[in-house]
């Protein structure tokens, strides 16, 4: 998806909790399903745009190639497919460090997650540091 066009996500919200939202089925039962908008990080954080047309995506406005110095994501488990969704600002050096805690829900595929995680950001020219 290019950022002037966005892809849907299906979200769970659970009854009585309606600020909060996952990606993953609920497990109690007593839940709904919302979709909303989603845009690839590449798309939004890495296209020059006027100010009054990237408001209507985040409300903000970025310089062409101008660094992010700190791309912190909190996802839920969903960190991979987030930074599979910002390569682009990876491999051309526009982000200096990224913060990110991989919440692997799903624990047969937590080494291979991590691993995959590794490569992306090694590839990107970066330098992993793991704490576990």
């Amino acid at each position: 998806a290019n950022a002037s066009s966005s892809t849907g996500l299906s979200l769970q919200v659970m009854e009585g909790r309606e600020g909060e939202a996952s990606a993953h089925a609920c497990a109690a039962g007593g839940c709904r399903e919302m979709k909303v908008a989603a845009w690839r990080l590449d798309d939004v954080l890495g296209r020059h745009r006027r100010p009054e047309a990237e408001a209507s995506l985040t409300g903000c406005w970025r310089p062409p190639k101008a660094p992010i110095h700190l791309l912190k994501l909190n996802v839920m488990g969903f960190e991979l497919e987030a930074l599979r969704g910002a390569e682009r600002l990876l491999k051309d050096g526009q982000v200096c460090s990224a913060l990110l805690e991989e919440l692997p829900l799903r624990s047969s595929q937590a080494v291979p997650r991590i691993a995959a995680i590794v490569h992306l950001l090694r590839d990107s020219g970066m330098r992993p540091e793991i704490f576990i």
